[in-house]
C-alpha cells in the first residue's frame, strides 16, 4: 500500500499530533469531522511511531457495538498502534473490545469485527500477549473456531494462526500445529533485532544450489571494482606483510590456543551458524549483489502473481502486508460476510433490471409492405387491378360493403358494454 507523502514529510509530527488531539477533545463539529480528525491522528501516530497516550482513552469511549461508524473507529485505533507503545496502556482497550464485542449477546458480524480487531492489535503490539490474563482471552478466542457461523470461524482461525507464529505457548498442545516453533516469543519492550548477514543471501545460495548460474562466467565478478581501482594508481596495489607482523599474528594464534576449553565451547556455536551463511563462507562480488537484487525482484513479482502461489500462502502474504501498512481499511475488519437473502422488493428490482437488459429492440429498417402500398402515390397505382375494379362496382355493392362495416363496428362495441 502506498504511503501518503504529506504525512511522511511532516516537520514536527509529534507537535502536530498533540495539537490535533487537543482540537479533537474540544471539537463541537459534526461527528463526521471528528472521524476525519481521528483518522489523521491515527495515521500520523502509526507512520512516525509516536507515543501520544491520551489518544487511546479518548477512542475507548466510542468502543461500543451500537456506536455509529464503530468499524471505522476500530480501524483508526489499529492503525495508530505500534510496538513502541507500552502494552499496559493498550490493555484496557483490549478488555473493552472483548467485553463489548466478543460476547454471546452480540450478533455474528459484531463478534467477527471484535475478533479481527484484537488480531490486528496483537499483530502490531505482540507484547500484549505477555500481559496478565491474556492466556484466558486467547483461549476464549480460539474456542470460537468451533462456532456455527462461518464469519466467526474465519476470524477465530486468523487469531489462531497468528498466535501459532508469535507466541504458541499460550495455546494448547493440540492447537499449536505441527510445524510450530516452541521458542517463539514476543521481544521485550524496546528490544531491537539486528539483521545478520546480507539481506537476500539465502536466495542466492538457493539459486546456486539449484545450478541456476552454472553456465555463466563468475570470474568477472570484480570487474566493476577493478575498473575504478586502475585509476587510483598504486594505492590499491598489494602490500607485502613484513615478518614482524607475521610473528605477531602467530603469537596471537598461540595465545588463542592457550585459552580455557570452556571459552572455546562457548565460541563454537556462532562460528558454526556463520558457516551456513553464504556471505560468511566467501566475499560477495558486485555480480553477486546484482544477482541478489534480481532474485529479490523475482520473489516480489511471484508474491504478487496469484498463479504462482497457493491460496494459503496468498492469505499469509496479505496479512503481513496489512501489518506493515499504516492505513487500515475498515472493511478488512469486517472479515468474511455471506450473501444475505434478498427481500421481495430487491428481487423485483433485479427482475425488472434484467428485463430492461434483455428487452427486444425494434429493428432500424424501413416500413412494411402494407404501409408502403398504402402510402404509394396514386399516379403509380391508378392502372392497378384493385383501382380499376372499384370503378366497375355498382352502387348496391358499395352500400352492402358499408353495412358490413357498420355491423362489425356495432358488434365490437357490444362486447365492451357491461351487464347491469
Amino acid at each position: 500500500m502506498a504511503t501518503f507523502p504529506a504525512i511522511e514529510l511532516l516537520n514536527d509530527p509529534q507537535g502536530i499530533a498533540e495539537r490535533q488531539l487537543k482540537l479533537l477533545k474540544n471539537c463541537t463539529e459534526r461527528f463526521e469531522v471528528k472521524l476525519l480528525m481521528m483518522n489523521f491522528i491515527g495515521r500520523v501516530l502509526g507512520f512516525h511511531k509516536l507515543v501520544v497516550l491520551p489518544f487511546y482513552p479518548l477512542l475507548q469511549r466510542y468502543l461500543q457495538s451500537h456506536q455509529q461508524n464503530v468499524t471505522a473507529i476500530l480501524a483508526y485505533l489499529v492503525q495508530s498502534c505500534h510496538d513502541e507503545i507500552p502494552p499496559e496502556e493498550l490493555l484496557p482497550i483490549v478488555k473493552s473490545i472483548a467485553h463489548n464485542f466478543v460476547t454471546e449477546r452480540c450478533s455474528s458480524e459484531v463478534i467477527a469485527v471484535g475478533i479481527n480487531s484484537l488480531r490486528e492489535l496483537f499483530r502490531r503490539v505482540p507484547l500484549l500477549l505477555e500481559c496478565e490474563g491474556m492466556d484466558v482471552l486467547v483461549s476464549d478466542l480460539v474456542q470460537y473456531n468451533r462456532a456455527r457461523d462461518k464469519t466467526i470461524v474465519m476470524a477465530a482461525r486468523g487469531v489462531l494462526n497468528l498466535i501459532r507464529d508469535i507466541h504458541p505457548a499460550l495455546l494448547k498442545r493440540k492447537d499449536r500445529g505441527k510445524f510450530h516453533n516452541d521458542a517463539a516469543k514476543p521481544h521485550r519492550f524496546g528490544e531491537l533485532v539486528a539483521s545478520e548477514g546480507v539481506d537476500g543471501a539465502d536466495l542466492l545460495a538457493e539459486a546456486e544450489a539449484a545450478g541456476r548460474f552454472d553456465g555463466e562466467d563468475n570470474k568477472d565478478g570484480w570487474e566493476v571494482a577493478s575498473s575504478t581501482s586502475d585509476e587510483d594508481g598504486s594505492e590499491d596495489e598489494w602490500v607485502d606483510v613484513s615478518s614482524d607482523e607475521e610473528d605477531n599474528e602467530r603469537g596471537n594464534d598461540d595465545e588463542a590456543t592457550e585459552e580455557d576449553p570452556e571459552d572455546e565451547c562457548n565460541e563454537e556455536t556462532p562460528t558454526v551458524e556463520q558457516k551456513d551463511r553464504l556471505d560468511a563462507r566467501r566475499i560477495l562480488t558486485p555480480l553477486d549483489f546484482e544477482r541478489i537484487e534480481m532474485l529479490k525482484k523475482e520473489r516480489d513479482a511471484a508474491l504478487k502473481d496469484p498463479k504462482s502461489r497457493s491460496k494459503r500462502k496468498a492469505e499469509e502474504d496479505a496479512a503481513k502486508a496489512s501489518s506493515d501498512a499504516t492505513k487500515v481499511n475498515p472493511t478488512d475488519l469486517e472479515g468474511y460476510s455471506k450473501k444475505k437473502r434478498m427481500t421481495q422488493e430487491e428481487r423485483l428490482r433485479v427482475v425488472l433490471e434484467g428485463r430492461e437488459d434483455f428487452k427486444h429492440k425494434r429493428s432500424g429498417g424501413g416500413t412494411t409492405n402494407t404501409e408502403k402500398k398504402r402510402l404509394k402515390h396514386f399516379m403509380m397505382i391508378k392502372k392497378s387491378k384493385s383501382v380499376q375494379s372499384k370503378v366497375l362496382v355498382s352502387a348496391r355493392q358499395v352500400q352492402r360493403q358499408k353495412n358490413r362495416v357498420v355491423k362489425k363496428i356495432l358488434k365490437h362495441d357490444a362486447k365492451k358494454r357491461r351487464k347491469i
